[in-house]
């Protein structure tokens, strides 16, 4: 039974995202879908330019769906114009579509991507083109608007967006003034911390006064405290009004300064910026303290083993740089030479349709000055407009082939360095060389406990297999799979390697 994807696009009422909800059902089951198989994507947002981020992981989830499940052909929305937010990933999406024959209905204005004979609709087409410009143009204009009210925010020492500091709030006119009750509590911080209560003590403290919530801080909550105790806006810096004097500051500064380092900023994190959860596309964190890369969102939390991710990060650096030497790596090698020479004939062919459409608006303008009558200046812009659309999505285009001749002849220019595995070198050393040969490491939350790992390399190597990870309570599984089926359990090789067996501390 084919399905179906519903697409809503919002920005933050929760009422409009379920009235979409509701008509695009009602249009998906005149269509001839049951409601039993419809995807619903998008929820409700933040503000209009914080949408755009919204708008590209939406985009990602989409075309991720449709990637993932072959039966799913058809692309509902409520409004044509929420399609466009974001030039790159939008004609990302569209050419997805135009490849993959996936069917775009949308409700208002209605219109389908694809007509009843399986031919694509050039009208509807050219709305699409059009509407990304109109809505690149728009955000433009946002931005450039949010900016000079920043700008003029901070000339006139009005509050400019953010979290507001412990022991302030606003005035009516946004202007900074002392909150009495909870610049006390700021005043306290720095008294206790003077009579040698530790900071996780204060912060435990603020906790059970409820200034603070265990969930606000993602790091240790001394480190909280003591970004608190360093912040200089309670001298009176800008536009705060002061709250601590100089000398309980400059003691508090003294005291801090000479305590003890909690941790070696040695060690050495092989997975370091390099775990990505596909979910948010955020990056995970290395904590020392509970032996995990770590990412909390809103979403989902996520907690790796960090033993187990360097030695797959290890593991996969050392298989790759095998495969790098192979006849495997010759071969990508010279397809690479291939397909760089002909991106650059793509290149040229698409630069030369730019002149074409560059001197059809040099024309349209000629013939507004010499025959206005017969060539009025509506027509004028309307020509100028058209091409300047084809033009624009054009030289995206050619970015998007720039980019990727960039990165292979990176490749093709460093490959010499890639002739060693990693064995035997020093952990330093080997998180150098896994970082250049590995791009990234994508997680994908598969249930609460089990995740899809999958390397992503620099260096043009084939990598035919994933990591299927798995916990509960303290137990660990870890095997690799293979695309022809084949599987080999990590967990022996995993822990006769475990370089973090317990807490290393450094200080006195």
């Amino acid at each position: 039974m084919a399905k179906a994807i519903i697409w809503r696009r919002g920005s933050t009422d929760r009422q409009e995202i379920e009235s979409q909800d509701k008509d695009l059902t009602e249009l998906a089951t005149s269509e001839g879908f049951k409601e039993k198989d419809l995807i619903h994507i998008g929820e409700a947002g933040a503000s209009a330019i914080k949408q755009n981020d919204l708008y590209i992981m939406e985009v990602e989830k989409l075309i991720s769906t449709l990637e993932n499940d072959k039966t799913v052909k058809t692309v509902l929305v409520w409004e044509v114009s929420r399609l466009a937010r974001v030039e790159l990933a939008f004609y990302k999406m569209k050419d997805y579509f135009l490849n993959n024959h996936i069917q775009l209905i949308c409700k208002t204005p209605s219109l389908k991507l694809y007509d009843s004979d399986g031919k694509v609709n050039k009208g509807s087409e050219l709305t699409l083109s059009l509407l990304v410009t109109l809505a690149r143009q728009e955000m433009e204009i946002k931005q450039e608007r949010f900016r000079r009210a920043k700008e003029r925010n901070k000339a006139e020492g009005k509050y400019n967006g953010g979290k507001i500091k412990l022991g302030y709030k606003l005035d009516a006119n946004k202007y900074f003034v002392i909150d009495d009750e909870k610049a006390q509590v700021v005043r306290d911080c720095f008294d206790w911390y003077l009579n040698g209560m530790s900071l996780k003590k204060i912060y435990d403290k603020l906790i059970d006064m409820g200034v603070y919530s265990s969930l606000q801080n993602f790091s240790t909550g001394g480190k909280r405290v003591g970004v608190l105790l360093r912040d200089e806006a309670y001298l009176g810096e800008g536009i705060y009004p002061q709250i601590i004097d100089v000398e309980v500051f400059n003691k508090a500064q003294a005291i801090l300064s000479n305590r003890r380092k909690w941790h070696d900023s040695k060690n050495i994190y092989y997975c370091k910026g390099l775990i990505k959860d596909t979910t948010t596309g955020a990056t995970l964190t290395a904590r020392l303290g509970t032996l995990v890369y770590y990412l909390r969102h809103k979403q989902h939390c996520i907690a790796l083993n960090l033993n187990v991710m360097d030695y797959i990060a290890e593991y996969s650096a050392n298989i790759l740089l095998a495969h790098y030497n192979s006849k495997q790596a010759q071969t990508n090698k010279n397809e690479y030479k291939l397909k760089i020479e002909e991106n650059k004939n793509i290149i040229a062919s698409k630069q030369s349709q730019i002149k074409v459409y560059q001197k059809a608006i040099e024309r349209a303008i000629e013939m507004n000055i010499r025959q206005p009558k017969y060539f009025p200046t509506e027509k004028m812009e309307a020509v100028i407009k058209q091409n300047e659309t084809v033009i624009n999505k054009l030289n995206v285009e050619i970015a998007d082939i720039q980019t990727e001749n960039t990165r292979m002849q990176n490749w093709l220019n460093g490959n010499q360095q890639f002739i060693n595995t990693i064995k035997g070198v020093s952990d330093a050393k080997k998180q150098e060389m896994i970082n250049q040969v590995i791009d990234k490491i994508e997680v994908t939350q598969l249930e609460q406990h089990h995740f899809k790992i999958e390397i992503k390399n620099k260096i043009g190597v084939i990598y035919d297999s994933w990591f299927d990870y798995s916990s509960q309570g303290h137990k660990l599984h870890v095997e690799q799979i293979f695309s022809d089926g084949r599987t080999f359990d990590l967990m022996p090789q995993i822990n006769a390697n475990k370089r973090f067996q317990r807490i290393r501390y450094n200080g006195k």
